[in-house]
């Protein structure tokens, strides 16, 4: 899906372009100006969730949490692939910077093409990695970021722990994952893991337009506020050329 996005946002870009070299025509300007209106809005909201996301990292983790949510990514079979793996890598790291005093808990349900539930492999990939079994909780039901944090709070509540928690992804999805914990009234933040750079930009598209959907009605009226008035002047415009009023 990243990469699909990548090379559909791609084609609009060289088709934006190539626009304003075509031959003039009828409408011509009508296309022009919302075409170079939704080239910058796109881009901005791109290049600023992406400084906001990364700016977001740069800050420690000072304050002890009493639960540590680590978020399922997908697995290769039954086995942890290196994006996964960077996010427990990171919740391990948080873990021992607290002298394992913070519970962990494994976020992810069991897709179609895997052969046991993402919780169960990162469970088992942390335990390899020295954390008692005792410090870890398995939530295996969610198929969403959504549902990880829903599931996850029940887990917390039933435990007597969320006074305040860290949740812990990639870079990327950091952003996203703490608008959930607000909505959920999780207290605490998100920690993003580093990500391999190349596959930033790609993830960065779909980040931002999953982002975007969360308020897609703030967009919305944004937009029509801005666009109606030049949308109408313009087919004015058109319309006089075309009758020669």
């Amino acid at each position: 899906m990243a990469n699909l996005l990548s090379l559909l946002y791609g084609i609009f870009i060289i088709g934006a372009l190539a626009l304003r070299f075509l031959p003039d025509f009828p409408g011509k300007d009508l296309l022009i100006y919302p075409t170079d209106f939704a080239l910058f809005y796109s881009t901005f909201l791109y290049l600023s969730y992406v400084l906001y996301g990364t700016f977001c990292n740069c800050f420690p983790i000072r304050k002890e949490p009493d639960a540590i949510i680590v978020l399922g990514s997908g697995l290769i079979g039954d086995k942890v692939p290196p994006l996964l793996a960077q996010r427990l890598t990171k919740g391990k790291t948080i873990y021992d910077q607290f002298q394992g005093r913070p519970t962990i808990i494994v976020s992810g349900g069991q897709g179609t093409d895997e052969l046991t539930s993402e919780a169960t492999a990162m469970a088992n990939y942390l335990m390899e990695h020295g954390v008692p079994e005792a410090d870890i909780l398995i939530e295996n039901r969610s198929r969403t970021t959504f549902e990880n944090l829903t599931f996850s709070k029940a887990i917390l509540e039933e435990e007597g722990l969320g006074k305040h928690v860290l949740v812990v992804t990639n870079s990327f999805h950091a952003l996203r994952a703490g608008i959930f914990m607000r909505r959920l009234k999780i207290p605490g933040r998100s920690i993003g893991s580093k990500t391999a750079f190349y596959y930033l930009p790609s993830a960065w598209i779909r980040e931002t337009v999953g982002l975007v959907s969360l308020y897609w009605k703030w967009h919305t009226a944004f937009l029509a506020f801005l666009f109606l008035p030049l949308l109408f002047s313009q087919v004015l415009r058109l319309i006089e050329f075309i009758f020669n009023i």
